[in-house]
């Protein structure tokens, strides 16, 4: 505790730091609200999929599967101020005869970034980021199935200041050798399989992260984005395996890749990959003993309406 404290006094410091720079800066022209503008944009897209057999010789099942995904941003930008807000929202789910409802896709995602002009493309910049998920998640290779997440269980909130480099619209890059990371769960049944201690209900990281986006539309009505992002802790520099051996704890690592192509006005393909690597989370055995990390993989495919706004 006494650490955070010290952590979020030593934000507060830095930032006064900045603000004071920000007035004694000469000579800043002054450009009216009326020539900047708030950016804000976005896009909604549902994907659909359905088979029905019906005494089918080849044999089948019959199954509906709905996707829906929305990406939203808001940026601000005037003299040597710059704020930008995006927004993420996916879920999704499937149906089987045999199987009943799955969820397929869940995610929460809200990131803001404040930065002051420090030199040509580089910002001094405080970030705020939070994840999370709707609803209740399930081991479904267990039976009964195992319940392995819920609304805010976890809950990944990251505070850090650094610098922002943004050379253009499409790329930045943010670095930071000050992030403070908490996970969250507000059921203690999730605490041991995000390396929290057995009935607390956050764990408390301070490390170094890099963020680094790409975003453009690489052709006409193709959008690519991918986001890569890394995390080292400080303090907790080492990590015990399931057979008690110990050694030093991998970075945390976080790929994500999003293309979006648009075939007619509303009509659009899209292709979603997630890769994740987290020594923090893991799988529990039949004891309740954590299982070594593994590599986690997404991949969502699909056809169907596409709304930007």
């Amino acid at each position: 505790m006494k650490k955070t404290i010290f952590i979020l006094a030593l934000g507060i410091i830095l930032l006064e730091t900045f603000a004071q720079a920000q007035t004694t800066e000469p000579d800043i022209p002054v450009v009216s609200a009326k020539d900047t503008a708030w950016k804000t944009g976005g896009i909604i897209s549902f994907t659909f999929s359905q088979a029905y057999f019906d005494n089918w010789a080849a044999g089948g099942e019959k199954s509906v599967s709905l996707n829906g995904r929305a990406n939203a941003f808001a940026k601000y930008q005037l003299n040597k101020v710059l704020w930008e807000n995006t927004l993420d929202l996916a879920y999704g789910f499937s149906k089987q005869k045999s199987t009943g409802f799955r969820k397929n896709d869940d995610l929460i995602e809200f990131t803001s970034l404040y930065g002051y002009k420090a030199a040509k493309n580089w910002y001094y910049s405080a970030v705020f980021n939070a994840k999370s998920q709707f609803s209740r998640g399930y081991d479904y290779t267990t039976e009964p199935f195992d319940t392995i997440s819920d609304f805010l269980s976890p809950l990944y909130i990251n505070l850090a200041l650094g610098m922002a480099y943004k050379p253009n619209d499409y790329f930045s890059a943010f670095l930071s050798p000050l992030n403070l990371k908490l996970t969250y769960v507000n059921n203690t049944r999730f605490s041991v399989r995000n390396s929290i201690e057995a009935d607390e209900h956050l764990k408390t990281e301070l490390g170094f992260i890099a963020k680094f986006k790409y975003q453009k539309d690489i052709i006409e009505g193709v959008n690519f984005l991918t986001k890569l992002d890394l995390f080292y802790d400080y303090l907790d520099t080492k990590t015990t395996l399931y057979d008690g051996t110990e050694r030093t704890k991998s970075p945390y690592i976080s790929w994500e890749v999003l293309i979006n192509m648009k075939v007619l006005k509303v009509l659009s393909v899209n292709f979603n990959t997630h890769l994740i690597y987290d020594e923090n989370y893991r799988e529990l055995d039949d004891a309740g003993v954590a299982k070594d990390p593994k590599i986690q993989f997404k991949e969502v495919f699909g056809v169907g309406l596409a709304l930007n706004f």
